[in-house]
């Protein structure tokens, strides 16, 4: 079998990969990883999700805890280099140069995992399977984006992680798997989202294993029961606070 990745340098992603990076590196075939914004839309970035957002603190830990894990050898890069995977950097995977890249892999199967970039219909019907997304809710409830900021917002118990097939919506494709993941009182959005990743790497490394054997069942999405979120605003944040939830 075939894999390509897509994915981001986080200790997010390397949670959500690490298990199958190791343990099938002769069938991925090459990594796709987003290069930071570039200035126009590091403005916008800014503007939307700090100024209006979750705040300079939230962004301003996140890049150094960002930081200092690329100073490990817990890092994508790092799996890839041991497993003799080809990486690749980019800051936009619908180029026709990445296009072309991913095409001469023949890839069955693209997973996309914390990938933080829109998919395209050019991208979409290469891989014979399709492409995969990890997303961090129990799909169909929570489409969008920062699902695990929402679920503590909205004082959930339980969670989850689903697989699901990438279309042309937002997390609307049909689902590949799914598994709960409770939420204790404790959590915070980072200990929440590093148990969604294991849950995730587990799913994920089963998926392959049904593709391989002819086995994966898909379900369509009830969108009677969906759900969808959007970036948080300040708002939105005061009450998260107020809630006594956390980022860290």
């Amino acid at each position: 079998m075939n894999i390509i990745i897509f994915t981001v340098e986080s200790e997010y992603s390397y949670i959500l990969l690490r298990d199958l990076i190791n343990q099938k590196p002769k069938e991925i075939k090459g990594i796709f990883v987003s290069k930071p914004i570039k200035y126009k839309k590091l403005i916008k970035f800014i503007k939307r999700k700090v100024v209006s957002g979750l705040g300079v603190k939230y962004y301003l830990a996140r890049l150094i805890r960002g930081f200092k894990q690329n100073q490990t050898e817990s890092t994508v890069r790092e799996l890839a280099k041991k497993n003799e995977i080809p990486i690749y950097y980019t800051a936009d995977i619908n180029a026709a140069s990445c296009i072309f890249q991913v095409q001469n892999y023949k890839p069955d199967v693209i997973i996309s995992a914390y990938f933080d970039q829109i998919i395209k219909s050019g991208l979409l019907t290469i891989p014979t399977f399709g492409i995969i997304n990890i997303h961090s809710s129990l799909l169909p409830k929570y489409r969008g984006v920062k699902p695990t900021f929402w679920v503590l917002r909205n004082n959930e118990t339980v969670t989850g992680v689903t697989l699901h097939l990438v279309d042309n919506g937002l997390d609307t494709g049909d689902i590949i798997d799914q598994k709960e993941i409770p939420i204790y009182s404790t959590d915070s959005m980072d200990t929440l989202q590093k148990r969604i990743m294991v849950g995730g790497s587990q799913l994920l490394i089963n998926c392959i294993d049904n593709i391989k054997n002819n086995s994966c069942v898909l379900k369509k999405q009830n969108d009677t029961e969906a759900s969808y979120y959007s970036q948080p605003t300040k708002e939105d944040l005061k009450q998260f606070i107020r809630l006594g939830k956390k980022f860290w």
